[in-house]
């Protein structure tokens, strides 16, 4: 059973419409409920069946806050009448209903009828418990102070309700159509989950693998082969094998560290890979000291071994990056050029075409004027011809004139 210790905060008058057999009967407070419970007490899962130590008192856990009383007597309308007493302890987002039946019969039957079973509550889930004591202080720490032998319920951070089994039911029946959606709490719900480690792209649990550099799971190249194509994506190229917890190095295609230094001795010693009947023979059933510290010796230089192996890594990652980044300058410094040369040929490509331009109206107007200077030496010619011909035909006119004029006075002077 329980026991509730409630820290008050104020006390408030019920409102039962008129209805003053039921006022009377309930006593309406303001506060926080702290519920404990017997620390060797296991109760059990299996919703319908009664606890071995039962009371005439009951606790109901998360009645919705916009419930009154009379509207939960109406609700529990046939025990309303074997209610003796309602105490209903209220915060700001539910409220605690604590019942004090008139028989031990009564209980068990409201305990019957409405654990987790409360839907007409605006679709709540509520929860009855059997408790033996109900402590009302002012005082915290009085409050979350445990009593002797009992222990206080956790709460979710998340949605507040008990993590409880026997309260909140989280270990829900399942079927085969269940759906975690339909829990009031996910985060309830996950918590109680066991944790199955499975490769991080496909569902197998089978030869997996973890990259010791970011901590990857892929299963191995006998599956489908997701740690492999992790290595080749981000060249992380350790990998530890969950079954031998050996490292496997993807470049050299083998284990890395078959052999560790022995921290007593410094001798090199082979490192098995664990088994389940590793331990069959060895001294470690016996318990020794001596056997202890050999194991801690082994963890050491494991520790140490791993510690070298991830620097090597890490430095190997940083080379691998500091060249990617010196490549990616490269890259960009080249593009940054080829935008350049392209720029200027294509500006060399305009200034070709105008210089072919102006060379076409180059020759052209050369050829224009080798036409036109042999036509000016033809004309010139030409004129030259006619001067000549014209002082020829002035020179004969005048040759002819003055024989004329020879003539002319020869017959004068015959006339005469």
């Amino acid at each position: 059973m329980f026991t509730l210790r409630v820290f008050l905060e104020g006390e408030e008058k019920p409102r039962c419409d008129g209805e003053e057999e039921i006022e009377q009967r309930v006593a309406i407070f303001r506060g926080a409920v702290h519920l404990f419970r017997d620390v060797f007490e296991r109760p059990g899962i299996s919703f319908g069946s009664l606890p071995d130590e039962r009371s005439e008192n009951l606790c109901v856990l998360g009645v919705p806050s916009a419930i009154e009383p009379a509207e939960f007597f109406q609700i529990a309308s046939s025990f309303s009448d074997k209610i003796e007493k309602l105490q209903c302890i209220r915060n700001d987002t539910s409220q605690t209903m604590v019942l004090q039946f008139d028989s031990q019969s009564s209980a068990d039957a409201f305990y019957h009828s409405f654990d987790v079973d409360l839907l007409p509550l605006k679709n709540a889930i509520c929860h009855v418990l059997y408790t033996t004591d109900v402590y009302f202080t002012n005082s915290l720490q009085d409050a979350c102070e445990a009593p002797p032998g009992l222990t206080e319920i956790p709460t979710c951070t998340f949605c507040l309700q008990r993590l409880d089994e026997h309260i909140s039911g989280v270990p829900a029946r399942k079927v085969d159509s269940f759906d975690p959606r339909n829990s009031s709490c996910l985060v309830c719900w996950y918590s109680l989950q066991s944790e199955n480690t499975t490769c991080s792209v496909c569902p197998t649990s089978e030869n997996l693998w973890v990259c010791v550099i970011c901590g990857f799971v892929g299963c191995g190249r006998y599956k489908e082969g997701h740690a492999i194509r992790h290595w080749k994506e981000t060249r992380h190229c350790c990998s530890l094998e969950l079954e031998s917890q050996r490292v496997w190095d993807y470049v050299g295609d083998n284990y890395v560290h078959r052999f560790i230094l022995s921290k007593t001795d410094g001798n090199l010693m082979e490192l098995m890979a664990p088994s389940s009947d590793e331990c069959s023979g060895c001294e470690c059933s016996g318990g020794s000291d001596a056997f202890e510290r050999s194991c801690d010796t082994k963890l050491d230089s494991l520790k140490k071994e791993y510690e070298i192996l991830q620097a090597k890594q890490l430095e190997s990652q940083s080379k691998y990056y500091e060249g990617r980044l010196v490549q990616i300058v490269e890259e960009q410094e080249y593009e940054i050029a080829s935008a350049i040369e392209r720029q200027a040929s294509a500006r060399l490509h305009k200034l070709q075409l105008r210089l072919d331009k102006a060379e076409k109206e180059k020759n052209f107007l050369t050829q224009l004027n080798q036409c036109l200077a042999d036509n000016q030496k033809k004309w010139e010619n030409k004129c030259h011809d006619l001067e000549e011909r014209g002082s020829a035909t002035l020179k004969l006119k005048d040759q002819r004139i003055a024989e004329l004029e020879e003539q002319m006075q020869s017959l004068i002077k015959q006339l005469e």
